[in-house]
C-alpha cells in the first residue's frame, strides 16, 4: 500500500495592522493539503482540502473538494496493466475550476498525452505528460492566459499499473512540500521543491514497486 501527500502555502499580501489577531489568524490559514492512497488490493482514492484564502467572497465553495477540479481518480482499466491515475492540485482556485486541473491532468498522465498547439494530442511519457498540462492545458488556457490574477498550481499524480505506483508532480509555485511512504517503509520519504521562478516549472517523481506478496 503506498500514501502520498502534498502540502502548498500559497504567499497573500499581509493583513491589516487593524484587523484583531483571530481574524489575522484565521485568514493566514493558506495551506491545501492533498492525499493519494493505494491499499493492498490496487485501489486508489484521493482527497484535498483548502484552508481558504482570506477576504474571499460569502458563500464561495473553494476548488479543493470539488471532484475534477481539487481530486480525481481515473478508474482502474481493463488493461493488462490495470492502470489507474489519482491527481490531487493546489494553487489558484478559479483558474483550476476553469481548467478542471484535476481531471484534466489525471487524462493526460492516464494516457501519456501532451496537448499541441494545433489542439491534437501526442504520445510522450509521463514527465512530459505533467509538464505540457501546466504549460499548455493551465497556463495557456485563455481564462488563465488572459486573468489579470497569476495562474498558480502545483499537481502530484500516482499512477498505479501492475507492479508498482509512479508518483509525478510539477508546480510553478515557489515551493511544493511532499511525502510519500508505503507499507514497506520504515519512514516515510519528504520532500520539500523549491522553484526559481521566471514561469518556470520544477517537476520530480519516483517509483515504488510493489513486493510479491507470498500465499
Amino acid at each position: 500500500s503506498l500514501l502520498a501527500e502534498i502540502s502548498n502555502n500559497q504567499q497573500y499580501p499581509p493583513r491589516a495592522p487593524s484587523l484583531a489577531p483571530s481574524a489575522m489568524e484565521e485568514d493566514l490559514v493558506t495551506d491545501t493539503v492533498g492525499a493519494i492512497a493505494i491499499d493492498i488490493y490496487g485501489n486508489i482514492a484521493c482527497g484535498a482540502s483548502s484552508g481558504g484564502i482570506g477576504m474571499k467572497h460569502r458563500g464561495r465553495i473553494g476548488p479543493a473538494a470539488l471532484v475534477g477540479i481539487g481530486a480525481h481518480v481515473v478508474p482502474t482499466a481493463m488493461d493488462e496493466d490495470r492502470t489507474s491515475v489519482a491527481t490531487v492540485t493546489s494553487g489558484t482556485g478559479e483558474h483550476m475550476g476553469t481548467t478542471l486541473a484535476a481531471s484534466t491532468c489525471s487524462d493526460r498522465v492516464f494516457y501519456s498525452h501532451r496537448a499541441t498547439s494545433t489542439g491534437a494530442v501526442e504520445v510522450v511519457n509521463e514527465d512530459e505528460a505533467i509538464k505540457g498540462f501546466i504549460e499548455n492545458d493551465f497556463m495557456g488556457h485563455p481564462s488563465v492566459k488572459n486573468s489579470q490574477s497569476a495562474g498558480a498550481i502545483g499537481v502530484l499524480s500516482v499512477k498505479r499499473i501492475e507492479d508498482g505506483a509512479m508518483l509525478f508532480f510539477a508546480h510553478n509555485t515557489d515551493s511544493f512540500a511532499l511525502a510519500s511512504m508505503s507499507s514497506d517503509d520504515r519512514t516515510p520519504s519528504v520532500v520539500m521543491s523549491r522553484n526559481h521562478g521566471s514561469g518556470s516549472i520544477a517537476q520530480g517523481g519516483k517509483f515504488y514497486k510493489f513486493k510479491r506478496r507470498k500465499s
